[in-house]
């Protein structure tokens, strides 16, 4: 074989195992780091102490009375 074939597979092999370590790296290294779990900022629920402003419970003064005062 001439130096110039010899010279073009060292080149072509040492390109696919650079870009197969760069590959491994960037996508392997955010599997490991991941942890699978996603990251909880304080709650889980952005509205467990939201303010009750719902006027319909409100709106019935008779409500807590046993009988009917207009029957």
């Amino acid at each position: 074989m001439s130096k110039n074939k010899i010279l073009l597979i060292v080149s072509v092999i040492a390109v696919i195992i650079i870009i197969t370590a760069g590959v491994y790296v960037f996508f392997g290294a955010n599997r490991e780091n991941s942890g699978g779990e996603p990251a909880s900022y304080g709650t889980d629920n952005p509205l467990q102490n939201k303010p009750d402003l719902n006027p319909v419970s409100k709106t019935n003064p008779f409500k807590e009375l046993k009988t009917n005062p207009f029957e």
